[in-house]
């Protein structure tokens, strides 16, 4: 999904500014070009990612608002993963929640076409599911005559995605002044030195 990409992203990134950090350490706070650029590129690309959520999920909800066909079709389990389904509770021991958590990939026919979505599901703790069970999804007919699974109206993916528009571009402004900032000449760096020595002569 969206938010795992991003997320990756900017863990990438994150370790990107360490390196910069270390390199400028090693080599007398000489810049690396290569992991400056590189930088930029992935502060860019988590912007990317978050402007790429919110419209498509702008899009998506519109759409589904403006459907003239929305119903609900049994969908075969192609493939699906059970996220983490424990939670920390106020002394710090995990607890079961009570619905359980899937990523999965299914697979539907309408009309006598077959069409491949992706959907996150639940269902209680003492239930589970797996791949080749049959689930009820909904789903809506698009501009384009096509079927989609009705978009997930979570309005913290549309808010975790603005963040990564800020945090990306963030870290994009960040690494290109640090790609412009001018550093300051051996004679300029020895001659700071010696003014500093003399104030602590005085």
């Amino acid at each position: 999904s969206i938010i795992i990409h991003v997320l990756s992203c900017c863990e990438v990134t994150k370790n990107i500014s360490i390196r910069i950090a270390m390199s400028s350490v090693k080599n007398g706070k000489k810049k690396d070009i290569k992991i400056i650029l590189l930088g930029i590129l992935m502060g860019l690309v988590v912007c990317g990612a978050g402007i790429y959520g919110v419209v498509s999920s702008r899009i998506a909800s519109h759409e589904y608002k403006n459907s003239t066909d929305i119903r609900e079709v049994s969908a075969v389990v192609g493939y699906c993963r059970e996220v983490v389904n424990k939670d920390k509770d106020e002394d710090g021991y995990h607890r079961e929640r009570e619905l359980r958590e899937y990523r999965v990939k299914v697979t539907f026919e309408i009309d006598g076409e077959t069409y491949q979505d992706r959907d996150t599901v639940y269902c209680w703790n003492d239930e589970e599911i797996n791949t080749g069970d049959e689930i009820d999804v909904e789903v809506y007919r698009t501009s384009k005559g096509k079927y989609k699974i009705a978009p997930d109206r979570d309005p913290l993916e549309f808010l975790f995605c603005c963040v990564a528009i800020i945090l990306g571009a963030g870290f994009a402004a960040i690494f290109i002044a640090e790609m412009f900032k001018k550093e300051p000449e051996n004679g300029e760096e020895s001659e700071k030195k010696k003014n500093k020595d003399k104030n602590r002569n005085r």
